[in-house]
């Protein structure tokens, strides 16, 4: 699981755990938001389910906002596509985030 915060002018994310203050050993790094799962969820305020291509595991992202407005974003991986309750559960979760 990962928490990507979104920058200010909303182009781009940061994963957050890859900043060079947290001892990662991997530096920040700007995920561009044009065209990508990110993107869609945080347009649509919705979370999204995207087949990875490695086996059952599927990736869901849903938003984290505030008032409306997208701080950032929980991103999963799971060995099966989720249920409506697994998925409400995931956007609560977001939701609690914010």
């Amino acid at each position: 699981m990962s928490f990507l915060i979104t920058d200010f002018n909303g182009s781009s994310v940061v994963r957050l755990g890859a900043a060079d203050s947290v001892e990662t050993g991997e530096a920040a790094r700007r995920i561009p938001l044009r065209g990508t799962l990110y993107d869609d969820v945080i347009r649509s305020q919705r979370p999204g389910v995207q087949d990875t291509g490695e086996g059952p595991l599927v990736r869901i992202v849903a938003p984290v906002t505030n008032r409306e407005d997208a701080i950032g974003l929980l991103e999963l991986f799971l060995p099966a596509a989720p249920d409506t309750e697994t998925m409400r559960e995931i956007g609560e979760t977001a939701h609690a985030l914010a």
